[in-house]
């Protein structure tokens, strides 16, 4: 009985193996569901800005607008002493409408993709859940029998490890009286078919002795 023991003591981590990532597969595909929708509306809302930028002319172009009309020679100067080291950084108030178009052109492809891996990801976790759905299923239902209720709230692996702790313990429990039942069996069966040897021999003993006498 030792060997089946020993059996019994091995499967356990063994067979949990394939299941370890339940909770760790939902986990990681909930999360990067979110980062793809977060990214995705961070795009969006910096196109939306720029869409506004666009479409609300600001103070400063239409007063720089005016002073090209009036002094053009003026007008030049600033773009000339841009490059210079000194100069201040870019803001969205000094870019051109023609560049603002090309950053939201870029923008709107980015949310594009985003929105593509979004859906992309949202298949997958769907994928994913209903694999989930029918290991526990399995589990439950064709290996434990239905000899277990999870707890949703709880972690769903360790529960069943526990309960199929129970069910190897229970069978191995069973297997140890029919064992033992089917050795008194035998041995009943054998002192019957002494006993029959026995009696067989002792009325060929008594027709010998008929037959001398």
């Amino acid at each position: 009985m030792s060997s089946g023991n020993d059996q019994n003591d091995k499967p356990s981590g063994a067979r949990f193996g394939g299941f370890g990532g339940f909770g760790s597969l939902s986990k990681m595909g909930e999360t990067m569901r979110q980062q793809a929708e977060e990214l995705a509306n961070k795009a969006a809302t910096q196109a939306n800005d720029i869409s506004a930028r666009i479409a609300t002319p600001q103070k400063g172009d239409e007063a720089a607008a005016g002073g090209a009309a009036k002094t053009p020679a003026a007008a030049k100067t600033p773009a000339a002493s841009s490059s210079t080291p000194g100069a201040p950084a870019r803001t969205p108030d000094n870019i051109s409408k023609e560049e603002l178009l090309d950053v939201l052109q870029k923008m709107n492809k980015k949310v594009k993709a985003l929105t593509s891996l979004r859906t992309q990801l949202a298949d997958r976790v769907k994928v994913a859940e209903a694999d989930k759905e029918r290991l526990v299923a399995l589990m439950t239902d064709e290996i434990l029998s239905g000899d277990v209720a999870l707890d949703q709230e709880k972690d769903q692996v360790t529960q069943l490890q526990v309960a199929w702790r129970k069910v190897d313990e229970r069978n191995s429990m069973a297997l140890q009286e029919l064992q033992s039942e089917y050795k008194t069996v035998a041995q009943q069966c054998k002192e019957e078919v002494d006993q029959v040897k026995k009696a067989a021999e002792a009325e060929a003993q008594a027709q010998v002795e008929r037959i001398r006498a």
